[in-house]
C-alpha cells in the first residue's frame, strides 16, 4: 500500500539506550527532526533527506538524554 502523508514512529518504545525513528513519505525532500523535553527545550535537531515511498530509519542520540519523557516532531513537506 502507498504511504500517504508522513508516517514517524520510535522503536522501541520505550528505550534505554538506542532508539530508531522510521518514516515514511509521500513526497520527496528534507525533513526536520526535532526532540523536545516536556518543558520545551529542544534537545537534538537534525535534517535527513526522504525519498517518496522508502522508508527511512534515523538513529536517535539519546545516550546522551537523561531518562524521562520526550516529544519528537518531525516536519516534511506540508507534513508534521
Amino acid at each position: 500500500d502507498k504511504v500517504v502523508g508522513l508516517q514517524a514512529g520510535v522503536f522501541p518504545n520505550p528505550s534505554a539506550k538506542s532508539a530508531h525513528l522510521h518514516m515514511i513519505s509521500d513526497q520527496a525532500g528534507q525533513a526536520q527532526i526535532q526532540v523536545f523535553s516536556l518543558n520545551g527545550q529542544k534537545m537534538l535537531a537534525d535534517q535527513v533527506y526522504l525519498q517518496p515511498q522508502e522508508l527511512f530509519d534515523y538513529q536517535l542520540a539519546i545516550q546522551q538524554l537523561e531518562q524521562g519523557v520526550y516529544l519528537i516532531k518531525v516536519v516534511h513537506a506540508r507534513h508534521t
